[in-house]
């Protein structure tokens, strides 16, 4: 059976779900039709658990790969100690994407999401002493991180992207990124944005969705064709989510999040010898 060859391993609320979407477009990449399976690393994910450390339903989800030159997965390995040397094990030849942002949006959008506690003003979330807020800030170590994932595959191995340049090109953006993986770069998919910072609109329905057993979810994935899936996922987020409409930034909070994680942006700044301070602060 073969086994994943690329992980997109975060960071989280940067981008990971779309660019996971645009992947299984392309005619050379098979994608787990699970995201987030999470078998390496210490967390499992709360929503499909099973997969966690168990090599035979790992390894089932990708039992309907066929002649494609890239299997991979997406789950939020970005911050975990373990993952890399795990994956290193299971294959040493795998490609690693990482995707990072502007973490003042990224922060904002975990809040605004729920992900972490937004029933209290963002100012109070940020200082609370809460396994969420602390799995976020893990998660902004951008410097730490990346030289992790680097010190395990090299630099040739790890592709890092910035949301903010995908933004400006999208299309130069995943162009680079099908050079790295070495696949047809002429391909282009449907630039839909997934997942968005978005708020429950519909929360039984939900309940309901995510009910549904990973076995029927995987079966539905495996006969019906992606355009109608991603139609199918589009009309899903349309009728149980609303989109946030982010108010104006709070010129303290920014500076709080700059003052907090400035050393892991400036070690960031330097694997990438691009100046993110002044990207992502001096407007």
């Amino acid at each position: 059976m073969k086994k994943p060859n690329f992980f997109l391993v975060g960071a989280p609320r940067c981008g990971t779900t779309s660019f996971y979407e645009y992947l299984r477009e392309h005619p050379e990449v098979f994608m787990s039709p699970i995201k987030g399976p999470n078998f390496f690393g210490e967390v499992p994910n709360p929503s499909f658990p099973q997969f966690h450390n168990n090599i035979k339903k790992y390894l089932s989800l990708f039992s309907k790969c066929k002649n494609e030159k890239i299997i991979g997965e997406a789950s939020h390995y970005f911050n975990s100690a373990r993952a890399p040397s795990q994956i290193k094990k299971f294959n040493p030849n795998s490609k690693i994407l990482i995707l990072i942002r502007n973490p003042v949006d990224v922060v904002y959008s975990y809040y605004y999401s729920g992900l972490i506690p937004n029933r209290i003003p963002i100012s109070q979330s940020l200082r609370l002493d809460h396994p969420s807020v602390k799995d976020m800030w893990k998660n902004l170590q951008y410097g730490t991180n990346i030289r992790r994932w680097i010190k395990y595959f090299g630099k040739n191995n790890v592709k890092i992207i910035i949301f903010e340049e995908f933004l400006q090109n999208p299309q130069k953006c995943f162009k680079e990124l099908c050079n790295f993986l070495e696949i047809n770069d002429t391909f282009t998919p449907k630039f839909v944005k997934y997942n968005p910072s978005a708020k429950k609109k519909n929360k039984l329905l939900l309940k309901i969705i995510r009910a549904i057993p990973v076995s029927f979810r995987i079966w539905i994935k495996n006969i019906l064709p992606d355009n109608f899936l991603t139609k199918i996922k589009l009309f899903l987020s349309k009728i149980t989510i609303k989109e946030v409409i982010e108010k104006q930034k709070d010129p303290q909070i920014e500076q709080y999040i700059k003052k907090r994680l400035k050393n892991e942006i400036l070690l960031a700044s330097k694997i990438l010898k691009i100046n993110l301070i002044k990207k992502w602060f001096q407007k």
